[in-house]
């Protein structure tokens, strides 16, 4: 599943209708496979790629619940959305890409090739560093205006689970059949191996190699440009990390906490949201044994109950998160975010 989360941030009156109108001008213009629209203001992708609506006392809302399109080529209905939402460092593709809204720099990242289940592997991974360097560089030279920094992917790169098991492929752990049976489940991932035996090249990698190569790359990205949040999906359960900028040499994914507060954060804070209506709930236990059993040192809330995310970006030193259940619409989890110097991590005193 993929993350459910609705950002709003406070923008002038002028910027909500000149952002309001060009997205719609866009999307009812589209009529492509890969898109459903809803009376042209309200969008949604297969995947859920966007959705967005203005909202009252100068908040825009935008409700991403998935990292880009996932398609075997991009329609120039496609391409088009992308060149319209991409911000000061085209990416040039749909598969990543960063925006402007209002307080928020938001970075929408791909993290399939990490897992086997894309054909143009580490070469693009190279591809998108590079770029998302050249971008959070931009984006940190403009944080007087646009403070909070937020990225966001299917995957994520520190939760309970991350580190999975030995036994588990990634190719399985990325596959539909992982959405069914869980991620972490060894005697579905063997089915799943003989199926793709015969049509596979090379020996497949296991979810904690590839799982360790993403947070190769990504941690040191994250802290060193002051990346504020990070939330992804896949693992159809609801946690959220307290702070945090590395794992331990024994579990690179298992994230270490700067703090268990979130007045001035030290570190990223990671939310895994991707239970918003899966086929089956996953478990914080499904992996075990393993250093990440149950929970991480930095878990602070966990719940496998159906739900989304909402973040709100009140002004540039107040953020609130909170985590609903579908069933009823109750509160799970809130908690409020200080940050009064936004700036990479290490140059925290």
């Amino acid at each position: 599943m993929t993350p459910v989360v609705n950002i709003y941030t406070r923008v002038t009156s002028d910027d909500t209708e000149c952002v309001y109108l060009c997205l719609r001008s866009v999307l009812v213009t589209m009529s492509v496979n890969e898109l459903n629209i809803v009376e042209g203001y309200d969008c949604h992708c297969k995947h859920a790629l966007v959705r967005c609506q203005p909202t009252t006392e100068g908040l825009f809302g935008v409700g991403l619940n998935s990292a880009p399109v996932r398609m075997k080529g991009e329609s120039p209905q496609i391409k088009h959305l992308f060149v319209f939402l991409q911000g000061s460092t085209p990416s040039n593709t749909s598969r990543y890409f960063s925006v402007d809204f209002g307080l928020v720099h938001l970075v929408a990242l791909d993290f399939n090739m990490y897992y086997g289940d894309d054909p143009c592997g580490m070469p693009c991974a190279a591809d998108q560093l590079t770029w998302l360097k050249e971008d959070l560089a931009k984006a940190n030279k403009n944080r007087q205006n646009i403070p909070w920094v937020m990225a966001m992917a299917h995957y994520p790169v520190y939760c309970t689970g991350c580190n999975g098991n030995s036994d588990v492929t990634g190719e399985y752990y990325s596959s539909a059949d992982a959405e069914l049976y869980g991620n972490c489940n060894v005697s579905a991932s063997q089915a799943y191996g003989a199926k793709r035996t015969a049509s596979r090249a090379t020996p497949p990698k296991s979810v904690r190699g590839a799982s360790n190569n993403l947070v190769s790359d990504m941690q040191p990205i994250l802290a060193s440009f002051g990346v504020d949040f990070f939330m992804a999906g896949h693992w159809h359960y609801y946690e959220s990390l307290y702070p945090g900028v590395k794992g331990t040499a024994e579990c690179l994914s298992c994230l270490q906490p700067t703090q268990k507060n979130f007045v001035n954060p030290k570190g990223t804070i990671h939310v895994t949201t991707g239970n918003g209506g899966p086929p089956g709930k996953d478990s914080f236990t499904e992996h075990c044994p393993g250093e990440d059993c149950g929970n991480i040192t930095s878990t602070r809330a966990q719940t496998t109950e159906f739900g989304y995310g909402r973040l709100v970006v009140h002004n540039s030193s107040h953020a609130e998160f909170t985590q609903y259940f579908n069933a009823n619409g109750s509160v799970f989890d809130h908690f409020v975010v200080v940050q009064t110097t936004h700036k990479p991590f290490d140059q925290h005193n």
